[in-house]
């Protein structure tokens, strides 16, 4: 991949790599999530993921692994997790109505990556390089961070979401126990589960468009099933995995 470069409007050349980052050093406990923040030299991308495997993925093609930026909740108002294709880009944002809008235009849906704390008791800021193609937006807790990205050209756009303190989970709902489907999806009832699994199937931009090649080959396409998942106070929700039928 190409370097990427940032220029600021004073004509000067930030590379975020630089960038002052406020890094919380300790392992959260159960209660909440640890949200890992990584960085791609190479598209200048910042990554975030509250998914260990993910972050050791990401550290053996070469991302630099920054630590955790901040913890979330295990339960509370959904961040969702969108990709841009055509710009190697992944946006996350707390508003429905922009996450639906990006989907019009062409991202991918890749479901809820975490959630907000509804106490609203960490703020993350939200800030946009209108110069950048992958990397265009940087999330931070840090208000030095966001206050030196706007005075080199970076767009302030305010709150991006709530994180909480380490090891309280204060919100009520329940945390899974096992392992949600691929689709990200956790509902209380299977009626529900199996409405948000049956738009994502009929949805042309989603990932598992039931008219969607499986890796390539039209020979299979996407079905799901719904799936158990067991939670921390003993009840049963119910999640989504999509996979791959023959048709030949």
């Amino acid at each position: 991949m190409k370097k990427r470069q940032y220029v600021s409007k004073r004509g000067f050349v930030l590379l975020v790599a630089v960038v002052f980052i406020f890094i919380i050093p300790s392992k959260a406990e159960a209660a909440t999530d640890d949200m890992y923040r990584l960085y791609n030299p190479n598209s200048g991308e910042h990554f975030y993921t509250k998914n260990g495997a993910e972050r050791e993925m990401l550290k053996k093609v070469g991302w630099r692994d920054e630590g955790i930026g901040w913890y979330a909740p295990t339960a509370g108002d959904p961040v969702y997790r969108l990709y841009n294709a055509n710009a190697g880009d992944h946006h996350y944002t707390l508003n429905g109505n922009e996450k639906d809008m990006l989907v019009k235009t062409g991202w991918h849906y890749e479901g809820v990556g975490w959630y907000s704390d509804t106490n609203k008791t960490i703020k993350l800021y939200r800030a946009y390089n209108p110069n950048a193609k992958a990397g265009s937006h940087n999330y931070t807790v840090n208000g030095a961070e966001q206050n030196m990205l706007i005075r080199n050209g970076w767009k302030d756009e305010g709150l991006a979401w709530y994180g909480t303190n380490r090891g309280s989970n204060t919100n009520s709902a329940p945390t899974p126990v096992s392992k949600l489907g691929n689709s990200g999806i956790l509902e209380k009832t299977l009626q529900a589960a199996g409405a948000k699994g049956d738009a994502m199937r009929k949805d042309p931009k989603s990932t598992y468009y039931y008219g969607n090649p499986v890796n390539g080959d039209w020979n299979y396409s996407w079905a799901f099933i719904s799936k158990e998942v067991k939670m921390s106070d003993s009840s049963v929700w119910y999640s989504i995995e999509f996979y791959p039928i023959y048709v030949g």
